[in-house]
């Protein structure tokens, strides 16, 4: 059975799936909140495909929650602007919000 690793890296930024952390450039902890956090986690779950407003909020947010498509463009402004990458999550007009793997490292440790 494939055990997915609990490093996972795009660039240089890195977040740890065991310590619930989320580090750029190799120092300091990001203060995300915990739906940002997930919201990370699961578009380096899903590299290089575009993911739709809806199916990010189908994953992210707990079923039943009163919520907007709006909300997640906010929470994708918020993470552009904590990372201080705004690259790293591009937006695909049509399509959705993809995170690209051109150096992606992971690292199970």
């Amino acid at each position: 059975m494939d055990e997915e690793p609990h490093i996972i890296k795009v660039g240089d930024v890195e977040i740890d799936t065991i310590a619930f952390t989320v580090s750029r450039r190799g120092t300091g902890i990001l203060d995300l909140t915990r739906r940002e956090y997930d919201l990370l986690l699961y578009m380096l779950r899903n590299p290089d495909r575009p993911l739709s407003k809806g199916e990010l909020l189908a994953h992210v947010w707990p079923v039943g929650t009163k919520i907007t498509l709006n909300t997640v463009e906010v929470y994708i402004r918020y993470l552009r602007v904590k990372l201080g990458a705004p690259d790293l999550i591009r937006t695909r007009q049509g399509f959705g919000y993809v995170v690209s793997t051109v150096g992606v490292r992971h690292e199970a440790a």
